[in-house]
């Protein structure tokens, strides 16, 4: 799992000195606010926040937070096959997308050829002057409703 930490402490405690009180004075975020980030037990930060705290450190957004593995560090070949395996993951689940929505196109494609042979065939009866019914009366063997029951069949 992925999460974003925040990389400021080393700006506010190491290059500028700055305690929480003082970058709430720069930024007009809560004290409070500002040392649960600087902990890092803040879960959710308004894009606004950071904004602030970006402009008040003079740093940009890629300066201050850190996309990391859960809360280890990975490093070297480690690092490498997290990488390879979540690139893995997302293509088998692209893959599966990618036959489903297959499957769900080649379904409709095979439904209105079955509706467009229904309707041909539909036409040529039509055409005939038989029906539906008619077919299937000389498939049975029986007599249709429209046909006399008093005709002779072969």
């Amino acid at each position: 799992m992925w999460r974003i930490k925040w990389n400021v402490k080393r700006f506010w405690v190491g290059e500028l000195d700055l305690d929480r009180v003082d970058l709430a004075d720069l930024t007009g975020i809560r004290p409070g606010t500002i040392g649960e980030i600087m902990n890092d037990a803040h879960d959710s930060v308004s894009l606004d926040t950071l904004a602030r705290i970006c402009e008040a450190l003079h740093r940009n957004v890629d300066e201050v937070l850190l996309l990391v593995k859960d809360t280890d560090e990975l490093e070297g070949e480690e690092r490498n096959k997290a990488i390879l395996d979540s690139v893995a993951k997302v293509r088998k689940e692209r893959a599966a997308k990618n036959a489903e929505k297959r499957a769900k196109t080649e379904e409709a494609r095979r439904r209105e050829q079955e509706r467009l042979i229904q309707s041909a065939i539909e036409k040529a009866l039509k055409k005939l002057g038989l029906s539906a019914s008619d077919i299937d009366s000389a498939i049975d063997g029986t007599p249709s409703s429209e046909q006399d029951p008093d005709i002779d069949k072969d």
